[in-house]
């Protein structure tokens, strides 16, 4: 495969997978249970890391300069990172069902009542 077209498939696999990490992160956060997000986190981190392989690929081809390279590469660590750490998480994430009431009480605060 000629040099040029091996970089255009691997920029379209790269940012294939970088949709498919936002794609995850949305439906893991969706998920009520615990091993349901964790499941999509895990894939969306699997699919960083893989995007940070692919990085390594276009850098050895030239077909993305170094400053790029890291910028990319920071990005992919702070996701990765991030991903760990919704993994990691022991507690339950969603916020819990509140119900807030409004009542009109007989004595209610007033700021201006020791002036």
């Amino acid at each position: 495969i000629p040099l040029n077209i091996a970089e255009g498939i691997a920029e379209g696999i790269a940012e294939g997978i970088a949709e498919g990490i936002a794609e995850g992160i949305a439906e893991g956060n969706g998920k009520q249970s615990r091993k349901d997000k964790n499941r999509f986190f895990e894939i969306s981190r699997g699919s960083a890391l893989e995007c940070a392989s692919i990085h390594d690929v276009l850098r050895v081809c030239d077909a993305i300069d170094e400053d790029s390279d890291r910028r990319g590469k920071s990005d992919l660590k702070r996701i990765v990172s991030m991903l760990t750490r919704f993994i990691q998480r022991k507690q339950k994430v969603a916020a819990r069902d509140i119900e807030y009431e409004y009542r009109d009480a007989e004595h209610e605060y007033d700021p201006n009542a020791d002036a």
